[in-house]
């Protein structure tokens, strides 16, 4: 599947063109907004036409019929009887402009008018008074700037006409318009929209060269993209949505990279329209969605981005070692940091959450000099996460900030297990890394409080309840719900691997499952389907979930989370996946930002660590394989995992009962491979390789050392097991049955404990040995691999049985 991605128009999509330097965006028929950062250029950008031969005018939105989305630029397609137009709007990767061009074919003379409201105005909280906005004939379009002179913007295309009136020394409260005319055949159209800190006649110059220039900044573009994604990981299943999925949300999370002229370059964590105010999305500097966001990029190999954005969140490390939690975009030309503290230092899981994503860079890449370069930093941070903390190791949220919620009553407690999770997760690399460049004080520091915070970790268990709870108040009580928080400290192997087992147990009977993600709370009195903490989906923490279930050894539900995502992106057309969706049904909260990096990254990141069970610690030259495919899959592989020098491709191959795992590339240097595989449930896997697999009750594993390409063949003599996924829709909210547990009986029979959620039916792929019908279950005869299992339709837990045929 190309990375070219056709959609059919419709209202509402959701459109954007971003780069480093600028952005346009809006939702299809609602008008574009523009911004060059930190400026927001104008708004409500639109068009229409008039045909003079007919005297019809009409809004051209009416006749878009389809979308076609590219890295570098976004097209729409408009039919009309008479003319048809290609609208498309691209923001250079690296130059502070947005066009949008007209390619027209029209069988009669037709007038383009193009309207817009002006902004000329700063990022949130930044402000500018006194702009003003006046018809220049010397660049055909229109000039906006302020009293002072610092600020400047143009909207201009090639023989445009006036045909609004302006304010004389304030912008008009009408719309402003332009006008093109053009006779009968075809015709190309360019309209530039820029800004510059400076004044405006430097401004219309700086333009001028950027329209010069619009050829070679498309195809410099178009370049940058299609290098990024041969550059960097890329998997081939036989799920296009999937693949679809990952293309797109590598380029979704590296639009979000963003090259500000006042604080330098990082990554934002997210996009979306400010419409009348001027916070467009998330669009501004948050070093945790940073740090979140870094675990995917440093997975599929996306090595200078990672760098630039864990610079820029050091640089503005404060005196105490605390790292922002976010840093607006106007932050130099505001007090951002002394007046808007309270949302500059508003997190308590920031500082740690930094430390976790640089030391887990510097674990899958070795750069030990970066390690070095960054030690002052590492260490203040490291320090400051000490002075919060308590005699236990655990971070208090009363002194250090917010956790995991944001609003509601729960906001403030004493301790989280959400940040708690981070530190430990931190702690435990940052070990690692700290012994490696020799800062040997650190490394016995971090042990100690590891030593104490494991089991200070545990402190949030219930016996009662079988689960983890979110925090602790100032009184000692547990906040008795289940909440998915606690799947982050186990995504990193950090919490009792048996009450692990538990709470995922726990968390599918508690009602928080939907076939499109994990609810945010059970359904409780606190529940709400679109509260940003206590009801919606959000995939952010759908990705811890996912890679905790695989490493909780239950594939079949990591990889319903990673389906959900991958349908969500799909059906939102845009390459952007919103911030949270409902937790009632399908469809995103209509307040949700619709490009938001951590709705991908956490799973990309389950894709490679989960499904594809890649890990790699190139301090100790050792990759780690633990795939966990799904057993229809008859080959898959991931190519471009850059692993120090070594660039490997990882293929994944079913041959009937066959498996055979192949390890290839340019192989520089030599490495450790430890490869970990799922047995058959009922059965084993018999090495036919010759290598010294190891056995153990539901694993088989290998270590050797690779110097050249490998490959390794086991057979399997049992049976996997695949649940067949909804077939998810915009506006679905109908449940679906979970499998709880499932338990080999004997050398022969598999109890499969199911959640019937008052469905109907569960559906079963068995792939292996054959097997025989047992009550009440159903086998195709057209195919003996479908297994279809009827339920009560009530909300119980139901026993089926499968026994291999003899």
């Amino acid at each position: 599947m190309g990375i070219e991605w056709k959609v059919p128009a419709s209202k509402n999509l959701y459109i954007e063109s971003a780069g480093k330097k600028g952005c346009c965006m809006g939702y299809l028929g609602q008008g574009m907004e523009f911004w060059i950062y930190p400026i927001k250029v104008i708004r409500n950008f639109r068009k229409s036409y008039f045909l003079p031969e007919l005297h019809e005018r009409g809004n051209l939105d009416d006749f878009s019929k389809e979308i076609t989305l590219k890295p570098e630029k976004t097209e729409i397609l408009y039919s009309h009887p008479l003319f048809t137009m290609l609208e498309t709007f691209f923001t250079p990767v690296d130059a502070a402009v947005s066009f949008v061009k007209y390619d027209i074919d029209t069988s009669t003379s037709i007038n383009i008018v193009f309207s817009f409201e002006p902004e000329l105005n700063l990022m949130w909280p930044g402000s500018i008074g006194g702009q003003y906005c006046y018809w220049d004939e010397t660049v055909s379009g229109y000039v906006m700037s302020e009293p002072t002179n610092s600020f400047s913007a143009i909207i201009r295309t090639a023989d445009a006409r006036r045909y609004s009136k302006e304010g004389d020394h304030a912008f008009s409260s009408e719309p402003y318009n332009m006008f093109i005319e053009l006779p009968k055949g075809y015709h190309s159209r360019v309209v530039t929209i820029s800004a510059f800190n400076g004044a405006r006649d430097k401004c219309k110059t700086t333009a001028k060269v950027f329209e010069e220039s619009f050829s070679e900044l498309e195809m410099i573009s178009k370049h940058y993209y299609m290098h990024y994604l041969e550059n960097t990981a890329k998997i081939t299943t036989p799920d296009p949505e999937l693949n679809r999925f990952f293309e797109w949300g590598k380029i979704s999370l590296v639009k979000g990279m963003v090259d500000n002229p006042y604080l330098g370059e990082g990554l934002v964590a997210g996009i979306g329209p400010s419409l009348a105010s001027t916070r467009p999305g998330f669009n501004w500097f948050f070093a945790g969605d940073t740090s979140i966001n870094s675990l995917a990029l440093t997975s599929y190999g996306d090595l200078e981005n990672v760098k630039k954005s864990l610079e820029f969140s050091a640089k503005y490390q404060n005196e105490d070692g605390r790292i922002p939690h976010e840093i607006s975009q106007s932050a130099t030309l505001v007090d951002w940091f002394n007046k808007y503290s309270g949302f500059a230092y508003l997190h308590a899981d920031t500082t740690a959450y930094f430390l976790l994503a640089l030391c887990d860079f510097v674990t899958e890449t070795g750069d030990l000099e970066f390690a070095r370069k960054m030690n002052d930093v590492i260490r203040k941070a490291f320090e400051f996460c000490i002075k919060v903390s308590d005699k236990d190791g655990l971070i208090l949220n009363e002194k250090a900030g917010l956790g995991a919620l944001e609003i509601g009553e729960f906001r403030k407690p004493k301790y989280d297990i959400y940040t708690n999770g981070i530190w430990a997760a931190a702690l435990n690399r940052l070990i690692h890394v700290m012994e490696a460049i020799g800062e040997i004080d650190i490394a016995n520091k971090a042990k100690e409080i590891l030593v104490n915070l494991l089991p200070s970790l545990e402190k949030f268990w219930s016996d009662y309840s079988k689960r983890y709870n979110l925090s602790i108040d100032k009184n000692g009580n547990l906040l008795e719900f289940t909440v998915p928080w606690a799947f982050i400290p186990i995504s990193f192997d950090l919490l009792d691997k048996s009450r692990s087992h538990e709470y995922l147990k726990t968390l599918k009977h508690s009602g928080s499952v939907t076939p499109w993600g994990i609810r945010s709370i059970e359904p409780c009195e606190h529940y709400d389907p679109i509260n940003y903490n206590f009801g919606s989906v959000w995939y952010f923490f759908n990705g811890f979930v996912s890679l905790s279930a695989y490493k909780l050894n239950d594939p079949i539900f990591g990889h319903s989370i990673i389906k959900a995502a991958s349908k969500a992106l799909c059906l939102e057309k845009s390459g952007h996946v919103p911030e949270l969706y409902s937790g009632d049904r399908f469809a995103k909260v209509l307040t949700a930002v619709p490009h938001q990096l951590f709705s991908i990254g956490p799973i990309i990141m389950a894709i490679i660590r989960g499904l594809f069970g890649i890990e790699k610690d190139q301090i100790n030259k050792t990759l780690k394989l633990s795939p966990r495919i799904p057993p229809s899959w008859e080959k898959c592989s991931v190519k471009n995992i850059r692993f120090g020098k070594n660039t490997l491709s990882v293929d994944y191959i079913r041959k009937g009962k066959e498996i055979v795992l192949k390890i290839y590339g340019e192989i520089a240097e030599e490495f450790n491979l430890s490869l970990d595989l799922e047995k058959p449930y009922l059965g084993d896997l018999i090495p036919m390789d010759g290598k010294p697999w190891m056995k153990s009750e539901r694993r088989s594993t290998l270590n050797m050392r690779v110097s050249s390409n490998e490959s390794f063949s086991l057979l399997n003599t049992g049976i996997y097991l695949e649940q067949k996924n909804s077939d998810l829709g915009i506006g679905h909210y109908e449940m679906s049955p979970i499998i709880t547990s499932i338990l080999e009986k004997d050398n022969t029979l598999l109890e499969i404990n199911v959640l019937g959620n008052s469905c109907e039916e569960l559906g079963l792929r068995v792939f292996g040995k054959p097997i025989t019908t047992t009550k009440g279950i159903t086998l195709r005869e057209d195919d003996m691999t479908n297994v279809i299992v009827p339920l009560s339709k009530k909300e119980l837990i139901e026993k089926v049985y499968l026994r291999i045929k003899e």
